[in-house]
Order: C-alpha cells, then structure tokens, then sequence
C-alpha cells in the first residue's frame, strides 16, 4: 500500500519549476487586473469571494490553468495509480481574513491538487487535511510544491489567513474508469470553457 492508498494525500515539493510559478504568477495577476478594469476597480480593490472563501478572487477554467492540469496529469495519475479524466480548474487570489471551512469535494473533484503559486513570505499558509484515520495535519505549500488528495472523500480546510496575499490553484481530475467518469472536463464540451458550459 502507497502513501496516497494509506493516508489519502500526497505532497510533491517542487512539481513546478521556479521559472513556470512565475509565468503562472504573473498570468494570473494580469487576469486579475484585466477582469477588475472591465469592472472599473483598480488592483488594489476588494475582493469579494465566491461562495465558499470571501476575501479572495477566483477564476474558473483559466486557460493557463487548464494546460496546467493537462502538463500534471501525468505525475497525478503516477501518484494515483490511475487512468484519470481531467474536469476543471479554479484558482484564487486569497487576501488577509480569507478563509475556507472544512468540506469535501462535489463529484468533479474525486482527485484533485492544490499548487501553491505564491506566497507572502511573512506569512505561511497552511492547508489541514483530515487524513483516513481522521488525523489531521497542517501542510505548509512553498510555491511550486502541490498537495494530490482525495477530494470526495477527505476533509480538508484553511483557517483565517493573517498574510497580505496567497495564490494558488486547484486541478480537478476523476477516475476514468469509475463511477464519476461522466464528470470529465466538468460535463463541458471541452476544457477552456466557462462554468456556464456545463450539461446537467
């Protein structure tokens, strides 16, 4: 039995290159800034969240991100030890006071990674994973390192974050050969595409 099949997760240190954690850094703040000129906000303004974390900003299906999941999926499916559909991606610009409750994942994130791309050096922020014996662990992410877990299946949160800000993303993946297998690239026609693309 592997580390993932004991315990449910599976850190990598340096998945990404330094060189690839800066094209993502500097890919996401321009979508960041583009998105908050069309809204007339300068880069500087307040984030409003989603749903689950306020205090934050978050893109769904960037195009950097999709090529992400695809250039991962590979090292997932090592870490996984299966044949794996890619489903989506999400990311999010996390500021001071955000923060995201215990839960477990919807059925499009039966295995997913969380990749730290950057981080304010004054302040660490740590991800808790409720591990299969139900112990939970703080697992602190330098840019470029990534964390594969079992997302239907494991708890997993931040607390409160006390840093200025926090980027990171999440790539989503199912069993290609399991019982979510009709979830890949979301129930999108193909990856890329906007949430509003989703079949039902």
């Amino acid at each position: 039995m592997n580390d993932f099949e004991r315990v449910g997760y599976v850190v990598i240190r340096g998945a990404l290159t330094e060189q690839t954690t800066k094209l993502l850094q500097y890919n996401f703040n321009m979508i960041k800034d583009v998105d908050l000129f069309f809204k007339g906000m300068d880069s500087n303004a307040i984030f409003f969240g989603d749903n689950q974390v306020k205090n934050s900003f978050y893109s769904y299906s960037a195009y950097c991100f999709e090529s992400l999941m695809l250039v991962l999926q590979p090292t997932v499916e090592e870490v996984i030890g299966k044949e794996l559909y890619p489903c989506y991606t999400y990311a999010r610009i996390m500021r001071t006071g955000a923060e995201m409750a215990k839960h477990k994942d919807r059925p499009s994130c039966q295995y997913s990674a969380t990749v730290c791309i950057s981080e304010d050096v004054d302040s660490s922020y740590p991800i808790f994973m409720e591990n299969y014996q139900n112990e939970v662990s703080a697992v602190h992410l330098a840019p470029g390192d990534m964390i594969v877990y079992n997302g239907t299946e494991l708890n997993h949160w931040r607390e409160e974050y006390k840093g200025k800000e926090q980027m990171q993303a999440f790539i989503h993946f199912v069993d290609a050969n399991g019982e979510y297998k009709d979830y890949k690239f979301d129930k999108r026609p193909m990856l890329g595409l906007s949430a509003a693309t989703r079949q039902q």
